[in-house]
């Protein structure tokens, strides 16, 4: 998914999927 990709690129860190479905879903 390029979301978590450019994710990553901004916080170095790997996506927090739980954290980014309570925000998008």
């Amino acid at each position: 998914w390029q979301g978590a990709r450019a994710f990553e690129i901004w916080t170095g860190k790997q996506m927090p999927v739980d954290y980014i479905k309570s925000i998008l879903f």
